[in-house]
Parts: structure tokens; sequence; C-alpha cells
């Protein structure tokens, strides 16, 4: 950050959720794309969201202290620690969503994903009593409709089947 004539460091990024965000971290965050396919790596990134794949946890360690330098010494960013780990692809939640395995790779809800969306409606069923039924249900469904296009890749019913059930539990709950 410049002020006055001189740089200093920032103490926080960019806030996080907006256009512009996105816009910085791709292009900032587009040449640690480059170093990892000049290094051969899988990968997918979204934004400063990024899973790296390799074949062992010794290669993912190792690959995980190559990018905190590289992100600390070229791009002057501190990779988050607590949101940062090795782990196998089986294990690792990307963008709210899961992976698992029935005869072939399937897309699952991530668990984290269900409960902020329970939060949420939690939120906005709290003091729905006395109200109409269809000033509430035109309350959440544009948060179920958005929830629901955002998942739609997700090959697993079991989760949205339960979610169904909450939902209608919590509406007969109003009445």
């Amino acid at each position: 950050m410049m002020s006055g004539g001189i740089v200093s460091r920032r103490q926080e990024g960019a806030p996080q959720g907006g256009l512009l965000s996105l816009l910085l971290s791709n292009i900032l965050l587009n040449e640690l794309d480059r170093e990892l396919e000049r290094g051969g790596h899988r990968f997918v990134r979204y934004a400063d969201d990024a899973n790296i794949y390799v074949r062992s946890r010794r290669a993912g360690e190792r690959v995980m202290a190559g990018v905190e330098r590289f992100l600390d010494q070229r791009l002057k960013l501190t990779l988050n620690r607590d949101k940062s780990r090795v782990a196998g692809a089986w294990m690792c939640d990307y963008l709210g969503y899961g992976m698992r395995w029935h005869r072939q790779p399937m897309l699952r809800v991530a668990t984290m994903s269900l409960r902020r969306l329970s939060d949420r409606l939690g939120e906005l069923l709290r003091g729905a009593r006395g109200r109409k039924l269809v000033y509430t249900i035109e309350r959440i469904n544009p948060v179920l409709r958005g929830w629901a296009g955002y998942f739609k890749l997700t090959q697993g019913k079991r989760a949205l089947e339960r979610l169904d059930g909450w939902v209608r539990h919590k509406l007969r709950c109003v009445l």
C-alpha cells in the first residue's frame, strides 16, 4: 500500500466477495498458475482457492512448502495456514462441493455447505410464527433456488432429500 509516497505492507487484503477481489486475485495468482504449470502439477484454482493434486503426502508437503515460499517471496502474499492443508482429494471440499466414490467419482454437497444453508434458513424462519405461510415461503424460496442452482451438479440425492424433509418440518412448526 502506498501512503504519502511511502510503500508499506498491508495488514489486511482486499475486501472479499466482490467482483474486484475476484479480478485482483486472478490477476495476481496467474503467476502462481504459470509456476505450477512449469512444474507439471495438476491443479484447479478459483480466485484464491486452489487444489493442487500430487501422488503422495510427501510430495504434497514439498509442493505446499514451495507454494508458500513462492507466494511469500515472489508475490509478497502470506499463505493462510489455518485454511491450508495437505490431504487426499477425497478428504477435501472445494467451493462447497465434496467428492465420494460409488462405482465412480461423484460430486456431493459438502457438509459445511449444508450447515451454512440450514443456519441461513433458520435465521429466515426465526420469528416466522404468526406470519402468513406465503410470506415465509417467499422469503426462503430465493435462498433455496439459488442454493439448488449452485449445487445442481451433485449426483447424490440423499442430502437434498434430508434438506427437503428438514424444511418441510420447519414450515410445519411455523404453522
